[in-house]
């Protein structure tokens, strides 16, 4: 079956990418104008993170083109899926995670691609399978490439600790485990008897800071000398997730799942994971 790629307006086009454009009205009101034949062709369509909310109208407004126009089929390539953390139903309020799913098979899509899925609670609440790309392997690549040492990988809290058991098998270190609980803002309450002085912390996003920060505050307290950091998404809202800076940290390794603010500090190294073989 023959395939198709779109990319997004916001990024250039590649001769790889399929022709397309998005048509702004003075109203703010948008059209998709396809430029190519897709009647019984599988489509993939490239969907960058930021700003979420009109890139993701943006894909919607294009699949549903694309099945309107008989496409067999449609793929998202979502690499930092929004509102993936928003997966626990609350009274009164809203579930935005399995919103995200109506709204995204509604529109026609039947895939999504994306990296590191922040649980299996996502999963459950999306009414069309999601492919989540593991990316543990390329952090243990890029610690060897920077020639990065660590003694044990740290988990922030017990939701990570399968992520982190595999990163912690692909460069054969032990793992530790820390104990959270949400106290007026993110307390971790003890540290393993076992703690060593080189700790690799490894979460999936980054965001405004407050696990993070709470963990190298504990660590540091129990002995840790320098860390190095594997973050999945760097959201990196706000300025309080600056204060990591404050701390000895060797590198922080993300993956380009979102854009990094410029200036960047010298300790970032981004790595690329790609959503297609």
């Amino acid at each position: 079956m023959e395939t198709l790629l779109f990319a997004p307006t916001s990024t250039p086009s590649l001769p790889s990418h399929a022709p397309w454009t998005l048509h702004r009205y003075p109203n703010g009101e948008i059209e998709v104008r396809l430029e190519t034949h897709v009647e019984g062709k599988r489509c993939y369509i490239e969907s960058p993170a930021n700003p979420q909310n009109s890139t993701l109208f943006e894909l919607l407004a294009l699949s549903d083109t694309l099945k309107k126009e008989g496409a067999i089929s449609c793929v998202a390539l979502i690499p930092f899926l929004h509102y993936s953390r928003h997966d626990h139903p609350v009274k009164d309020r809203s579930l935005l995670t399995k919103l995200m799913g109506k709204v995204l098979q509604s529109s026609g899509i039947d895939e999504v691609i994306t990296i590191d899925l922040h649980s299996k609670d996502d999963q459950t609440l999306f009414p069309i399978p999601i492919r989540s790309i593991d990316p543990a392997p390329h952090f243990a690549q890029a610690i060897i490439d920077h020639n990065l040492t660590v003694d044990q990988i740290v988990s922030p809290d017990e939701g990570g600790k399968k992520r982190c058991q595999r990163l912690a098998k692909a460069l054969d270190k032990e793992l530790i485990t820390l104990s959270k609980k949400r106290e007026n803002g993110v307390i971790h309450t003890e540290v393993p008897s076992t703690l060593k002085k080189s700790l690799l912390i490894y979460d999936d996003i980054l965001d405004t800071g407050g696990t993070l920060l709470s963990s190298l505050e504990k660590l540091t307290a129990g002995g840790a000398t320098e860390f190095v950091l594997c973050i999945t998404h760097p959201q990196l809202s706000g300025d309080r997730w600056k204060e990591i800076w404050n701390y000895p940290i060797k590198a922080l390794i993300c993956t380009n799942s979102l854009p990094l603010p410029e200036p960047r500090d010298e300790r970032f190294i981004q790595i690329d994971i790609p959503l297609l073989d």
